[in-house]
């Protein structure tokens, strides 16, 4: 039996049927993409607020400013298709640096939270390296600042699964990272979310004990 996912594969900006064009622009380069409504509102209640009233529209176009073109795009693809393609995320093919895979998951997240895809939130939060696949990789305290900065900068929802991820990353790597003034205070200060995520996370691996 289809799926809607399986059914809107090939309609990814196919003007078959369309009734919206996505006009998303950056630094005075423009892209256009032929969407559908149904499609679009069936993933995102961001979507789904905008063509009901909530935002104004002129009829027949949505202009999208500000967005990281290849972001916005891997977001669209993924509303038609429920696949996140790239690369570097075949666990088989070696990208050159888990920075880079680390950085291009965050900002797919980030995207996603801000237009209300929780699929792909969930998607980039799987692709996100785990604790085991990270231990070879030494980040500096200043990647791990920015991998902080990043994802609460944009995070909405405490405790989502990406957030959980990184959390549990810098837990591995720094048991007494909450105790720790050269590193913890700074982010516990200036990220409240984290701190609860992180607070959470502690007490969940100690058996609600936080050492």
């Amino acid at each position: 039996m289809a799926t809607a996912s399986t059914t809107s594969t090939g309609m990814f900006d196919n003007p078959l049927f369309s009734d919206i064009k996505i006009r998303q622009t950056r630094d005075g380069v423009t892209k256009e993409y032929h969407a559908h409504k149904a499609v679009l509102c069936a993933v995102s209640p961001w979507f789904l607020g905008l063509f009901t009233g909530i935002q104004d529209v002129d009829i027949g176009v949505a202009t999208m400013p500000g967005d990281d073109p290849q972001d916005f795009e891997a977001m669209l693809r993924y509303i038609y298709t429920q696949e996140l393609k790239h690369p570097g995320l075949d666990r088989n093919v070696y990208w050159d640096g888990a920075e880079m895979k680390i950085n291009y998951l965050l900002d797919i997240h980030a995207i996603a939270d801000k237009y209300e895809v929780r699929g792909l939130q969930a998607c980039a939060s799987e692709h996100f390296p785990l604790v085991h696949e990270l231990e070879e990789h030494e980040f500096d305290v200043y990647f791990l600042e920015l991998i902080v900065e990043t994802h609460y900068r944009t995070c909405i929802d405490n405790r989502c699964s990406m957030g959980r991820r990184i959390c549990g990353y810098i837990l591995k790597r720094e048991p007494d990272f909450i105790k720790t003034g050269r590193v913890g205070h700074p982010l516990l200060k200036a990220w409240p979310k984290f701190t609860q995520d992180l607070l959470e996370e502690a007490l969940e691996n100690n058996g609600g004990r936080l050492c």
